[in-house]
């Protein structure tokens, strides 16, 4: 996924403007409207400071945007579903909610993951061919190596 794909999904997700996210990270607006135009690429600095903001983003997302973009404490919702199991009736019963009511996140993550799709056919294979090879000598002299089957 492209930075710019990244960083729409988490304004989106969030549901901030590219300003709002320039204050919150502590980054120079310029910067991220230069990330959102494709100008630069997100660097090291950029990427920690968003998790820094927003640690629930996975690593993984945020540098390669794979998804899911939440990372999950699998203890926790073991441990919160345990005792949902076990208070379930006392709970039902003082508050009348039932136990299939979806959360807030789990509809967030249902529309990003219907938004997000990966791009394909970015990469063409087959497509690119060596053309030539320059070997740099530290005299100041190099030699190329040019594909002799194109000429």
């Amino acid at each position: 996924m492209k930075p710019k794909k990244i960083l729409e999904s988490i304004l989106e997700v969030y549901n901030i403007n590219a300003t709002e996210l320039a204050e919150k990270i502590e980054v120079q607006r310029s910067g991220l409207s230069h990330i959102m135009t494709g100008r630069n690429n997100l660097s090291l600095d950029f990427i920690v400071k968003i998790k820094n903001t927003f640690p629930e983003l996975r690593w993984d997302f945020l540098i390669h945007g794979k998804l899911p973009m939440f990372e999950r404490d699998e203890r926790k919702e073991e441990n919160h579903s345990s005792k949902m199991n076990e208070n379930n009736d006392l709970f039902q019963e003082k508050h009348g909610v039932g136990n299939s009511s979806p959360s807030l996140f789990d509809e967030i993550g249902e529309e990003v993951l219907q938004k997000i799709q990966p791009e394909k056919g970015e990469i063409s294979k087959g497509l690119k061919k060596i053309e030539q090879i320059v070997i740099f000598y530290t005299d100041g002299s190099f030699t190329a190596y040019q594909d002799n089957s194109l000429q």
